[in-house]
């Protein structure tokens, strides 16, 4: 019986060692960084995509939701991967205003396969994205998930992973389980190892892609765990994976322990087939390169079902031990309470003090973290099923939770009358007084920042054409009150009217200054109308530069091609929403851009 007290120790030793690595790595949650610098000053083009199987109860909320996201409609496109479906996903996406594409291949339903098959489209035809976002159907968008995004990629980051948050954290035990195992992941696992320069993992949902790193070989995954295989190679090429606390994403979980058993079954499956796939690729990565991330990447893979397996034998060992003789009642008691006691009391205090750390409420959860155990302690049997019984089909879970974002954030909201606000800058009168500059002038001979400096001291904002946290386009300015406290109605309103006055007085000064030079205004003029009269293909951006120039002509009787009646219309028609309508149909970004370039030559050349 030597031996086998010899493997027992080495098993405990193993297992101590693995969990107390785990424990330290835990504590870097608590570390506080700096936040990285920006290396790039830009707003990018992104996709954002559902892969959705049977989902026409769910997706239209969550399109719905990213039709509100806080950040410009004409640097976004929804796309719907109808996949295999055999109800009314593909109809309602596309009636929600989302772009679908529909796919059926009866030998290969899985996410993956569904991802694989449409971005390789989008690589075929280099569509003009910066990057991509990752959703399920059931899922719901926080409103500042593309800003956050934008900003990762502006900070250097390639792909970066959202915070995955529960709709129904405490609708069953089941729901709760699920609920507080993710916020121990996302507080223990990802934010620590971001903290101090480890990799993170993907989470399958809310994840942000730049597009380039698929460029070269698509998305070549092929386990049922296409987050974590994705995760795996990026960590095996020596690149760790971003995260972003506040890009967050709703995601609602079984209710069911046997749709649960399901689910977690198939995950199980997927971290198999990558346990198959790339303990080797690690462990010579780990060789090779010598990086703490390649073997925290390497023990992540070794802590799934080997650290289960490794955890029965010992108990396995144990019991041989006692059966035979070679270890008494009382030290074969204590042993396995070794193991029972701290699953037990641990993962409920554990859980507990998650919740305080994640600021979620603690009294609606008390169900779930009683159950905790249980929840994680169902997971090891799944381990033992799926060594001998694997489920690889992609199944949607039942949806009981048809939530929209408002139902899960602290909106005040009045049926009649929408939603209900307040902001201090509301308060008094509560009148906003807007007026729309076209300053090209003050633009062109840059004394535009003096005059806006200016404005700002007289307490007036000063915003892009579509209103607060907007880009200025085409050289068109918002000027709008900021008061509206202790100040009425008829003051607000003369008072924006003399600051107008004499920014359209500032403006003709700079026009007159550009008349000097009557050569090169002519020259920038009439390439603007060239280009809009020949280009094939142009950007809404692009076209709005291009118009500002061909208004300054118009305005100077320099250039009498054109009248204001064809300028005005041409603002209309180049406008995403607007050239759509007038088309009668949905286009993505890069034929809008052709039907764009088409409309423009039309209303130019019209009689």
């Amino acid at each position: 019986m030597e031996y086998l007290y010899i493997i027992q120790q080495a098993l405990i030793w193993i297992v101590t060692i693995y969990w107390l690595y785990q424990f330290i790595i835990s504590l870097c949650s608590f570390v506080k960084i700096k936040e990285k610098p920006l290396k790039e000053d830009k707003q990018h083009r992104f996709m954002t995509i559902i892969p959705a199987h049977n989902e026409e109860k769910v997706v239209v909320n969550l399109i719905e939701s990213l039709k509100k996201l806080d950040y410009p409609k004409d640097l976004y496109d929804i796309y719907v991967i109808a996949d295999n479906c055999t109800d009314k996903t593909a109809e309602v996406a596309k009636k929600a205003g989302a772009i679908v594409y529909e796919r059926f291949d009866e030998a290969h339903k899985t996410k993956g396969h569904a991802l694989q098959w449409f971005l390789a489209q989008k690589i075929e035809e280099d569509a003009p994205y910066d990057a991509f976002c990752i959703f399920d159907a059931d899922n719901i968008v926080d409103e500042n998930f593309l800003k956050v995004m934008n900003k990762k990629l502006c900070q250097g980051e390639e792909v970066v992973q959202g915070y995955k948050d529960i709709k129904n954290p405490s609708d069953s035990w089941v729901s709760a389980g699920y609920a507080i195992f993710y916020w121990t992941m996302h507080r223990f696992y990802h934010l620590a190892r971001y903290n101090i320069g480890l990799s993170p993992l993907m989470n399958g949902t809310g994840f942000m892609v730049k597009f380039d790193v698929i460029k070269p070989q698509g998305w070549n995954t092929k386990t049922l765990t296409e987050d974590i295989e994705f995760s795996l190679k990026r960590i095996i090429e020596g690149k760790k994976l971003g995260w972003a606390r506040d890009a967050i994403v709703y995601d609602e979980q079984p209710v069911g322990f046997k749709q649960s058993w399901t689910q977690r079954s198939r995950w199980t499956v997927g971290h198999m087939q990558c346990l198959k796939e790339y303990t080797k690729p690690l462990a010579e990565a780990v060789v090779k390169n010598k990086t703490v991330m390649n073997f925290d990447g390497l023990l992540y893979m070794l802590g799934t079902t080997p650290m289960l397996i490794l955890t029965m034998v010992l108990v396995i060992v144990n019991t041989v031990l006692f059966a035979t003789g070679a270890m008494s009642g009382l030290d074969f008691t204590i042993q396995m309470l070794k193991y029972i006691i701290p699953t037990l009391l641990v993962l409920p205090f554990m859980g507990l003090v998650v919740l305080y750390l994640e600021k979620k409420p603690i009294k609606p959860m008390i169900k779930g973290l009683l159950t905790y155990p249980i929840f994680m302690g169902s997971w090891l049997l799944i381990n033992i099923k799926c060594l001998f019984k694997r489920d690889t089909e992609w199944k949607k879970i039942d949806h009981v939770n048809d939530k929209k974002i408002e139902d899960l954030l602290g909106y005040a909201i009045n049926k009649k009358y929408g939603y209900l606000t307040s902001s201090l800058g509301d308060i008094g009168t509560g009148l906003k007084a807007s007026v729309m500059v076209h300053l090209p002038a003050l633009a062109k001979t840059k004394n535009i920042r003096k005059v806006l400096e200016a404005i700002s001291s007289f307490g007036m904002n000063i915003r892009g054409m579509y209103g607060e946290n907007n880009q200025v386009q085409g050289d068109i300015y918002q000027i709008s009150n900021k008061q509206t406290l202790g100040i009425t109605e008829q003051e607000i309103v003369q008072n924006v009217k003399v600051i107008v006055q004499k920014i359209i007085e500032q403006e003709r000064q700079a026009r007159k200054l550009l008349a000097k030079d009557e050569l090169d205004l002519e020259d920038i003029i009439y390439r603007s109308y060239g280009i809009l009269t020949n280009c094939r293909k142009i950007s809404y951006e692009e076209a709005r530069n291009l118009l500002s120039n061909i208004k300054l002509g118009t305005d100077l009787g320099i250039l009498r091609e054109l009248t204001d009646l064809k300028v005005q219309k041409l603002y209309l028609y180049i406008k995403p929403a607007n050239l759509q309508k007038y088309l009668g149909e949905q286009y993505e970004a890069i034929e809008r851009d052709i039907k764009r370039a088409e409309v423009i030559k039309q209303i130019i050349t019209e009689k």
